[in-house]
């Protein structure tokens, strides 16, 4: 059996990435999906250079917009308000499909870290699985690849 089988449940941010991300499976299984933009990315200007320098400033400073960027606290606050308001210990199985950045932030605030961890988030690759029980909340199993993907760049 394997994690999707039990999901009964899926939430997306209003951004087409997680969109994309669940459609296979879709496809295979019509599960129930919620769009809720509480769970979008990090909102950032467009493009920048040294992304990972700027990532790392981003971490380092939580209570700070670097460089134009949301600060950390204010886009972990919203990524919790969206899971209070959508997940209750005892509801159904649920996966949340989200963005990097912000899942790091949300990583950090279960394990009790004062900011997110950079290099864990350098190791992050992209469509990551991690497991979180809600009743603590604690975090169960840390990310580990559903897909292989390229690691970050430098």
């Amino acid at each position: 059996m394997t994690f999707w089988d039990n999901v009964e449940r899926i939430l997306v941010s209003s951004q087409s990435k997680t969109h994309l991300t669940v459609a296979p499976l879709l496809t295979r299984r019509p599960i129930p999906v919620t769009v809720d933009n509480r769970f979008d990315e990090v909102q950032r200007p467009d493009w920048v250079e040294n992304y990972p320098a700027r990532v790392q400033a981003f971490f380092a400073a939580p209570h700070r917009a670097v460089g134009g960027w949301e600060p950390a606290a204010h886009a972990l606050q919203r990524f919790l308000d969206g899971l209070h308001a959508h997940l209750r210990p005892g509801a159904p199985t649920a996966a949340l499909v989200g963005h990097g950045l912000v899942l790091s932030l949300y990583r950090a605030y279960l394990l009790g870290l004062p900011t997110a961890d950079f290099a864990a988030w350098r190791q992050l690759g992209f469509a990551a699985v991690a497991e979180v029980e809600l009743d603590g909340p604690t975090w169960i199993a840390d990310f580990s690849a559903a897909v292989a993907s390229p690691p970050r760049s430098p």
